[in-house]
């Protein structure tokens, strides 16, 4: 993963700062929702209705241009990322002996290529949007909220830790679900590529039952884990 961040860092660079300003804009726009209250509705200043409508536009499209330009450098990266994984990966399984071969099944070699080489890239978006564009976002926030409004701040403060606290224990709970979504994915995987590869097997001696009974089963682990998934989200 630290490879991958170096080999990209330029487009990372691009789109960090772009998650910066958004971060920055982000907290613009609830500082300004202070300023519209107070002019309009408290002080009824309709005269500075076009200064502030300016200051608004401005806000959005800076937010704007800035979420496109993170948009777009993350997907690139993250797909010449892809690409490159899938070449080391393949490159790697074609190094390996017969031995190899015959201790891995076909499914799980597929499994690997496929979603080893995604997982580097979600790895690096996670790490990257949460600790750059969620972590300023919220502390931009933080500060607005301080500065605006003292006293909610600090209620916030001594029920932020819990609702903290309650989120971690349900992402533990996410990853574990998801791991167990993974393995029943290449169960599917291995009973298709079984059912592809030995259909005369399957038809000569009357498998189409047991086979169906394999996939129904794995299919169905899937549909379970991700409703559970969906439940805790």
């Amino acid at each position: 993963v630290r490879e991958s961040f170096h080999e990209h860092k330029f487009g990372y660079g691009a789109a960090i700062l772009s998650m910066l300003v958004v971060a920055a804009t982000t907290g613009a726009s609830a500082w300004i929702l202070k300023e519209i209250t107070n002019e309009f509705v408290i002080y009824k200043r309709l005269d500075r209705v076009n200064l502030i409508a300016v200051g608004v536009a401005v806000i959005f499209l800076l937010k704007g241009v800035a979420n496109f330009v993170q948009a777009y450098f993350m997907s690139r990266v993250g797909n010449a990322i892809i690409a490159d994984r899938q070449r080391k990966i393949y490159d790697r399984i074609l190094a390996q002996g017969i031995e190899f071969y015959h201790a891995t099944s076909s499914s799980d070699l597929i499994t690997r290529m496929t979603n080893n080489a995604q997982a580097a890239r979600s790895v690096l978006d996670l790490v990257v949007t949460s600790y750059v564009r969620d972590l300023v976002t919220l502390i931009v926030l933080v500060l607005v909220m301080i500065w605006q409004q003292p006293a909610l701040s600090l209620i916030c403060f001594v029920i932020g830790p819990v609702a903290i606290y309650g989120v971690n224990r349900i992402l533990k709970r996410v990853r574990q679900i998801a791991k167990m979504e993974f393995r029943s994915l290449g169960q599917i995987v291995h009973v298709m590529q079984e059912t592809a590869v030995g259909v005369r097997v399957v038809k000569s001696f009357n498998l189409e039952g047991a086979m169906r009974k394999r996939m129904y089963t794995a299919v169905s682990d899937v549909e379970s884990r991700a409703n559970n998934i969906a439940t805790l989200e």
